[in-house]
């Protein structure tokens, strides 16, 4: 029969391969037409074959790698997808047969949630990846069951002969969106604590700080008397003693929850450091001196005297470091060393003292809030925090805090801080003079002063107050009143409070200075003062001076307010001059002749039984006053120091003096 026919055979080489080979075999009929001419070829194709068994290999092996890949992949064109991978059906939910031949907008939402039409987008990003080889994107892909799911896609650019191919590695985001959505919620949740807690302390600094203001100004009025007993000066001296010790205290905790909010900010100004320490020095030896302690500040020839850094959070610290210093030790003394180095300018700080010291185990966590060392925990004193806000505090300023100690012999705080150094002329010019206003200078013009406070104990104290000194006043308790005062009486300087009814501190002073303005540029009205408006304000956070300031104030004083602060800032900003008393104020130093220390020891209170001793201690600790009067009627007249010592240590309320005097002799509990 004519015909072709082939085929492929594998056999057995006698050097023990496998060979191939390609036989053909065709056969035609002669001219004749009497036989059949059979031609049959064959070809070793063996090399072939292997090239070919290589090719279908490195297939399957590439494809087994691709199909194990959990990560969805996809190839196509601009126009249909060609392939896919096992994770991409999974993930779409589509067979791979369902999905050749579809574009890319069909497993896709019509509408994206950018608000684009999927079709048109697609293929934008499609020739993007063209265009720069490669393309990131975020993306809305749709499942055979209908439910949308976030994806990344990165695509990139293949060619396959003259073919030019994309694809497609497709990450879901649902998981991550999903924690992003949680995070986002816990975040919200967070943020909306934080700002119930940034109120809660507005409110709570204002609600304690507003009757502070009250109780400490109207003692410094009530000073100035001079018709005054020395008993009746003793006891304005107890009441603002305790008024500033609550306010620490208040101070504290509000620190330490400003701390915890991150709303704490340095405020840098010009000052003097030699009078800061002057001053330290002379409240710390009072307490020293009744505990038969030394105290000395070794300050370095270099230390320079007139800086630029925060000096409130600067002085918080080290009556921080030195009242610990003090309150644990019972021996010898404490020395205070500062130096300063140049390059670049910082400040040295040592507190070295002879007390307690403290264990190396305990060293680690001391600057946690409310940890105390076991030396803290047995004195019964203190909140914990102390130590926490000073290193705050130095890390504001620039630096660190560290501690040495050894148990029995002592401990060596030390710190460091960043200054800028501060004009001496300038600054010494600003210092304060330290003796009591008591009037104005000859030729000075008729100051006319707004009192704005919706508390009218605060306006009467401020009025009376510079009213006694000469100035011309009115009160207002909102802001409503205020700017009709304001219109018609044109007043020099307004105190501002910044939270009243009605119209508050804030509005008040932007329609008051908005208004100045507008009088100052139309020519038709007779040219007026700009009013200056100085801010008073309980707040507990440092940036809402910012925010005062942005409104409109020119300055800003925070309550409650030392009567000098008063005087100063209205001779900064109106060129007010003064008329001095020719002898200091001792309450500006912080030396009161009358707030001596009775002379004590804890010797003096031995005679008295264990027990006695044990009320005396739980009675200071708990500041309980009348307990305390109790137990001094039980004293035996015969003991007449001990009894006018601590009648004149609880008429001071000089409870943490009763306790340092009682540290080394009451034994401590089972539980310490």
């Amino acid at each position: 029969m004519e015909g072709n026919y082939e085929d492929q055979y594998r056999y057995n080489h006698p050097d023990g391969t496998q060979r191939w080979i390609a036989f053909s075999q065709s056969s035609v009929r002669d001219k004749a037409g009497d036989c059949w001419i059979v031609t049959s070829v064959c070809t070793d194709i063996t090399p072939r074959k292997r090239a070919e068994e290589a090719v279908r290999q490195s297939e399957a092996k590439y494809r087994a790698l691709y199909e194990s890949i959990g990560v969805a992949i996809i190839i196509g064109n601009q126009t249909n997808i060609f392939t896919c991978n096992k994770a991409a059906e999974k993930l779409f939910g589509y067979s791979l047969y369902e999905m050749m031949g579809k574009h890319a907008s069909e497993l896709s939402p019509p509408i994206q949630a950018n608000g684009e039409d999927s079709f048109p987008l697609a293929n934008q990003h499609i020739a993007i990846t063209f265009y720069k080889g490669n393309h990131q994107f975020e993306w809305i892909h749709r499942r055979a069951d209908g439910t949308d799911f976030p994806v990344e896609i990165w695509l990139t650019a293949v060619e396959v002969g003259s073919e030019k191919l994309v694809q497609a590695i497709i990450y879901d985001l649902s998981e991550r969106k999903e924690a992003e959505k949680t995070l986002k919620i816990a975040k919200d949740a967070a943020e909306s604590a934080n700002r119930a807690k940034s109120a809660f302390l507005a409110n709570m600094s204002h609600e304690l700080r507003t009757p502070l203001n009250a109780i400490i100004g109207f003692a410094q009025l009530m000073d100035r008397d001079i018709a005054l007993t020395p008993q009746q000066r003793e006891f304005l001296a107890i009441i603002n003693r305790s008024g500033e010790h609550l306010l620490n205290l208040i101070n504290d905790v509000l620190e330490m929850s400003k701390i915890e909010a991150g709303r704490i900010i340095l405020n840098p100004a010009p000052f003097n450091l030699h009078y800061l320490l002057q001053t330290l020095r002379e409240m710390f030896q009072i307490r020293t001196k009744a505990k038969k302690l030394s105290l000395e500040f070794d300050i370095a020839p270099n230390l320079p005297q007139y800086i630029i850094t925060d000096e409130g959070k600067l002085r918080q610290v080290l009556i921080n470091l030195l009242g610990n210093a003090v309150k644990f030790t019972q021996t010898g003394g404490i020395i205070l060393r500062a130096k300063s180095y140049s390059t670049p300018h910082s400040l040295n700080f040592e507190i070295e003292d002879t007390g307690r010291g403290i264990a190396p185990f305990e060293i680690d966590n001391l600057f946690q809030p409310f940890v105390q060392a076991n030396s803290g925990i047995q004195a019964r004193e203190g909140t914990g925090l102390g130590l926490t806000i000073s290193r705050q505090f130095v890390q504001l300023m620039g630096g660190d805090i560290n501690l040495t100690s050894t148990p029995g012999k002592g401990s060596i705080f030390r710190f460091n801080i960043q200054i800028t150094l501060a004009n001496p002329v300038e600054t010494a010019a600003k210092v304060t003079n330290k003796t009591r206003i008591i009037g104005l200078a000859q030729d000075q013009p008729e100051y006319r002063i707004l009192i704005v406070d919706d508390r009218q104990e605060n306006r009467d104290l401020i009025a009376q107050l510079l009213n006694i000194v000469g100035f011309q006043t009115r009160t207002a308790p909102d802001g409503e009143i205020a700017i009709a005062i304001w219109q018609e009486w044109h007043p020099h300087l307004i105190w501002m409070d910044m939270r009243m009814p009605i119209i508050d501190g804030y509005e008040a002073t932007k329609y008051i200075k908005a208004k100045s303005g507008e009088r100052l540029e139309n020519s038709e009205i007779h040219p007026r003062h700009k009013t200056v408006i100085i801010a008073l304000s309980a707040s507990a956070f440092d940036e809402q001076q910012t925010n005062i300031l942005a409104a409109g104030c020119d300055d800003f004083v925070r309550k409650p307010f030392q009567e000098q602060v008063i005087f100063e800032k209205m001779a900064e900003h109106l060129g007010v001059k003064y008329i001095h008393a020719t002898q200091p104020d001792d309450t500006e130093t912080g030396q009161n002749p009358q707030s001596k220390i009775p002379n004590l020891t804890s010797a003096d209170l031995t005679v008295m039984p264990t027990e006695w001793i044990e009320e005396l201690h739980q009675a200071a600790t708990e500041v309980d006053a009348d307990k305390i009067t109790q137990l001094i009627e039980q004293i035996p007249k015969t003991h007449h120091t001990l009894v006018t010592g601590l009648t004149q240590l609880l008429q001071k309320f000089c409870f943490d003096e009763i306790l340092e005097l009682l540290a080394p002799i009451f034994p401590p509990s089972p539980a310490d």
